[in-house]
């Protein structure tokens, strides 16, 4: 990693790739990301990864600067983004505590609510509310690009993590590409597996993120109080040819659920 410019060696920090707890992406070290980003990241990956377990205490900045041969000011810096997005409160006098883990949905790649629960360190599981074919709306057609009332699989499911639900899914599948999904296992398959197996890999797509007002349904399946604002989420998912394979409808429980965006410039 190159050195960035400082008054000593105090800046110099032993973060890498290699020894970050947890780490799955390691672009997030690439050379030129400043020294607070790359603390945020790495203590990020270790409370995901139950390091720091939740309600439980950060160690001081003092010790993390000297565990990390950084600045003090830097480590500052990183918790203080960390305490802005609501995974750490600070107590005044005491210290810095995690808060108790949401589902942070990391929206730089295309996963599976099954690969994104797993790789949080939870267990993932489904609630099938329906299945069934039907002719695709308007909407749903200009979507998955296909005309108005073309059979298309509605699949109704609420996913929960450790047992808590997390979400509601209302997905589109156009018939003609899956046959017989509906024989699947869909409470407890991926169906991001089952495209793979049908010779469809999800490989990227495009969504839109908004806010709805839980209705009665919602509140009852989510566990969460009438007219509650949820993360909605409207998403397309493509194979490599850029065939919507998928369309689905997306409603994220308001304090269970946070979307993750690293952003570089």
């Amino acid at each position: 990693m190159r050195k960035q410019k400082s008054g000593g060696s105090k800046d110099r920090p032993r973060i890498s790739p290699e020894n970050a707890p947890g780490s799955p992406d390691a672009s997030l070290f690439a050379r030129g990301v400043p020294l607070y980003v790359q603390i945020r990241e790495n203590l990020r990956r270790q409370i995901l990864n139950g390091v720091y377990k939740p309600q439980g205490q950060l160690p001081s900045e003092e010790e993390l600067a000297d565990t990390l041969h950084v600045s003090r000011m830097t480590v500052r810096h990183a918790i203080s983004e960390l305490v802005a997005e609501g995974m750490l409160r600070r107590r005044s006098g005491v210290g810095t505590f995690i808060i108790e883990r949401k589902f942070i949905f990391d929206q730089s790649r295309l996963l599976s609510f099954w690969q994104a629960t797993a790789r949080l360190g939870m267990k993932p599981s489904s609630r099938l509310i329906s299945a069934e074919i039907i002719p695709a709306s308007p909407a749903v057609a200009d979507a998955l690009e296909i005309q108005p009332g073309t059979p298309v699989y509605r699949i109704c499911r609420v996913r929960l993590a450790d047992v808590e639900p997390i979400a509601f899914h209302e997905a589109y599948i156009p018939a003609e590409l899956i046959p017989n999904l509906l024989d699947e296992d869909l409470a407890r398959e991926s169906l991001y597996n089952i495209y793979e197996r049908r010779g469809f890999s999800p490989v990227h797509g495009e969504q839109r993120v908004s806010a709805r007002a839980a209705d009665e349904r919602l509140s009852k399946l989510l566990d969460t109080p009438l007219a509650a604002p949820l993360l909605y989420i409207e998403r397309i998912t493509r194979v490599a040819t850029g065939l919507p394979i998928e369309f689905v409808y997306v409603f994220n429980h308001p304090e269970r659920y946070a979307l993750y965006m690293p952003l570089f410039r």
